[in-house]
Formats: structure tokens, C-alpha cells, sequence
């Protein structure tokens, strides 16, 4: 006969041991209350040959940035896997222990890598096996310290732009020594040229004009940089408006999406460049900020004006308005500067005139636009000077008339005489003699 074995047969493999043991300590514990000190003696079981293990010993914590460490000495050899638990003190009150994690056979350390800076966590353990637990050690009571950035990890670190004004983002993940994440650490950035692409609070970056730039993460001690190349150089119509930024979609959006044509530097025909247009000019004249458009016909006028006998020849608000709306009619925008004193609508200005009479485009004529017409204005606006009569010599040659203009040219002169005030004949003589300037005849 053979011989039989009486209790618990030896399980097959180390590994139904180690399930079966986790099934008896989750029956175990689910019939048992854990108080905030208390320990779980040790049980001492034979079943045959199998025993519970003997209780770890010099379980250690010692926190580190971001992490806790525990140690511990392995002080059986029959132990499938270990169990260990944790406790969070919160508003001086210990909570329950919970476990934290099962460790596998012969281990003799584990990092607790979930743990908030300043709190104070206590931890114990035991061993189990398919027969069950040892007791637990004694509790250790620790505080986590903070994590220390140690490395940065950039979204991208090569980023290519082929307009101005277009944007990437950038993501910085801040590590520590232990390679874990820091949640929530600072981060701040830099840029080694705004001239070529900038970098928001955030990570933004923003290409600016031809070139590269360095855009640096900084979280404490620690820095990764990123490279933006802006390559957008060619202005194949002299606009100085780069092909990349001239779409040709016939709708504007902004500096880096014109939609103007990379191949004709103006657009709108309205002899005014789509680089002016967009960007001012070299002189310093706002034209954006004055409403040109580059895909709009413009017309630009400043007027300056006499006041004489009690009346002023300042055009008004409703003659303005009502030269705009008969200019648009035919799609063209007119632009009139006359005197709103606000930047940049800072041209037009009263003249100190002695009689109200000006010599046609003569000397006086001269002297009085050089002294209140901005030179940086020629070649843009047209000048129109309203007055109370124009010098009438030699006798016959325009005498009473109201306008006179360059026929094609810059300059009109608007002689509203003693009807100033009747805003249709002042609009009128205006766009007649605006006509003359841009070519038009009588007839």
C-alpha cells in the first residue's frame, strides 16, 4: 500500500501557491477589523510540512523627492508574495490602513511613488503564503518630502514655420531624480530672438519674421530647449510682403494671410503698394491704422482749410459721410482726414489766412502746404485745401469759380466761397475736383 499523506497537500507550482495564498488572505482580512495600532499577532499553523511565514524585520521608510522608499529584511523562506499597508495622517486624524500594494516573492523593497509632499504616512507589512500571514511588523511613520526636477521633456524640439504670425504649442513633462512626473511643476520660457518667433507664459510659440530662434523650458535648476525656424523670405513682387503671406484668396485676415497676389504689388490697382497697405510704410504713415486695405481701391485726403468773415470752410462730419457713401457705391474706399485730431487721423489743420484767398497753386499755396502737410503723406494723399476763393488773375481765368484741381495730380483747392454751410454743393465741388486729380475731364 502506499503511503498516504494526511492534512494539506504541497501545491504543485510556486504559482497556484501565490494565488491561492491571496485568495486566503483576502477571506482572512475580509472577516477582520484593523484598528489605527493594531498588530495581527503572528500564526503559527502545521499542515503537514507547510507553515505561515515568519514576520519581515527592520522594515525602514526614508522619503526621497517625490517618493517614499521601503526596505525591509526577508526573514522567511516560505513566503509567496508580500503584503503592504498604508496610512495617510490628514488634519491630525490617522486614517484606516488600506493596502498598497502585493509585492512578489523575496522581495525586500518597494517605492511609494504616490505620496504628496508635506504629508505624513505610516506603513507596515507581512508575509503570506497558501497556509497564510505572518503578523505585521512594526509601523513606520514617515513625511514626504517634495520632488526636485531633475529633467524636462519637450513636446517637440524642432519646429518649422513657413509663414510669420503662425503658432505651435509646446508641452513641457517635468521629471525627477526618480524619473516620476512632477504634477503641476513651474515651468517658464523663453525666447533667443522675438525678432524671429516668440514664446508665450503658456508655450506658445508665434513665428515672427525670417530666421531661428531658441526657445528654452525652465523648471528649477533644469532647462530643455527647442529650435524655430521661421524660412519665409521670398517677395517675389517687392511688396515686402513674403509669397508666403500673400494666399491670393482675395480675402484679408491678417499680416500672415493677405490674400493679395505674390505676383503684383498692388493688387487692388489703386497705386498704393499691398506691402503699405498691410504694413505702413517706410516713412512711418500708418495706412492700416488709417483702414487701407490691400484689396480695396483707396483714396486718401487730407484737408486743410481757412476760416474768414465769420464762417469756417472746415468740411463737415456730413459732408464727409456723404462722399464716402457716393464713393463706395462704386467700390472704392475714401479715406478723409480733416481735423479729428486723433491719431493716426492727425492731419488737417485750420490755416491763419489774412483775406481767405489763396494764389492758386502759387507760392502761398506752397508755403501754406509744406508748413501743415506731413511729408510723409505725399505720394498717398491727396491735398485738398478748402478755402473762400482762389486768386482770380489774370482776370477771366476762373474767376468765381468753386475748385481747382491738378489734372492728373495731388492737389485741389475747394473755394466754398459764402455757401460753406450747404453740405451737397460743398461734397460736390469735393468730387469734382477729386476727379480732375485722378484724370478725369469735363465732357
Amino acid at each position: 500500500m502506499p503511503k498516504q499523506r494526511i492534512g494539506v497537500p504541497r501545491p504543485r507550482s510556486r504559482g497556484f501557491r501565490f494565488l491561492l495564498g491571496l485568495l486566503v488572505v483576502a477571506a482572512c482580512e475580509a472577516n477582520a477589523v484593523v484598528g489605527p495600532e493594531e498588530l495581527h499577532p503572528q500564526v503559527s499553523v502545521t499542515a503537514g510540512a507547510a507553515t505561515v511565514p515568519t514576520i519581515p524585520s527592520d522594515l525602514s521608510a526614508s522619503p526621497s523627492a517625490g517618493s517614499i522608499g521601503l526596505s525591509w529584511t526577508d526573514a522567511s523562506s516560505n513566503e509567496d508574495f508580500f503584503r503592504i499597508h498604508r496610512r495617510v495622517l490628514v488634519d491630525g486624524t490617522w486614517g484606516p490602513y488600506t493596502t498598497l500594494a502585493v509585492t512578489s516573492v523575496d522581495a525586500t523593497s518597494y517605492a511609494d511613488t504616490a505620496v504628496t509632499a508635506g504629508t505624513r504616512y505610516r506603513y507596515r507589512l507581512r508575509s503570506c503564503n497558501t497556509v497564510g500571514c505572518s503578523g505585521w511588523t512594526a509601523q513606520v511613520s514617515v513625511i514626504a518630502v517634495a520632488q526636485v526636477a531633475a529633467s524636462i521633456e519637450l513636446s517637440d524640439t524642432a519646429l518649422t514655420f513657413a509663414s510669420p504670425g503662425a503658432t505651435a504649442q509646446l508641452t513641457a513633462t517635468v521629471r525627477d531624480a526618480n524619473d516620476n512626473t512632477i504634477s503641476g511643476a513651474t515651468v517658464t520660457w523663453a525666447t533667443s530672438n522675438t525678432s524671429f518667433a516668440t514664446v508665450s507664459s503658456a508655450g506658445l510659440v508665434t513665428s515672427v519674421g525670417d530666421g531661428t530662434a531658441t526657445i528654452t523650458a525652465t523648471s528649477g535648476s533644469v532647462n530643455k530647449t527647442a529650435t524655430a525656424v521661421v524660412t519665409c523670405s521670398t517677395d517675389t513682387d517687392s511688396d515686402r510682403l513674403y509669397d508666403c503671406v500673400e494666399t491670393n484668396t482675395g480675402t484679408y485676415v491678417s499680416i500672415s494671410n493677405t490674400g493679395t497676389a505674390p505676383n503684383d504689388s498692388d493688387t487692388d490697382d489703386d497705386s498704393i503698394d499691398d506691402g503699405d497697405e498691410v504694413l505702413g510704410t517706410l516713412a512711418g504713415l500708418d495706412l492700416p491704422g488709417l483702414g487701407a486695405s490691400p484689396l480695396i481701391k483707396t483714396i486718401l485726403v487730407e484737408y486743410d482749410w481757412f476760416d474768414d468773415s465769420g464762417h469756417t470752410h472746415r468740411p463737415t462730419a456730413q459732408v464727409m459721410d456723404s462722399l464716402v457713401v457716393a464713393f463706395s457705391r462704386e467700390g472704392i474706399q475714401l479715406i478723409n482726414d480733416y481735423g479729428q485730431s486723433s491719431a493716426p487721423f492727425d492731419g488737417g489743420n485750420l490755416i491763419s489766412d489774412a483775406d481767405g484767398d489763396v494764389d492758386r497753386f502759387g507760392p502761398e499755396h506752397s508755403a501754406y502746404k509744406a508748413a501743415n502737410f506731413a511729408s510723409n503723406r505725399n505720394g498717398y494723399f491727396h491735398y485738398a485745401m478748402n478755402v473762400h476763393s482762389y486768386d482770380c488773375v489774370p482776370v477771366g481765368a476762373g474767376c468765381g469759380s468753386s475748385g481747382l484741381a491738378e489734372t492728373p495730380g495731388d492737389d485741389l483747392i475747394n473755394a466754398t466761397l459764402g455757401w460753406s454751410t450747404d453740405y451737397q454743393k460743398v461734397a460736390g465741388t469735393i468730387m469734382h475736383e477729386l476727379g480732375h486729380n485722378l484724370g478725369l475731364r469735363h465732357g
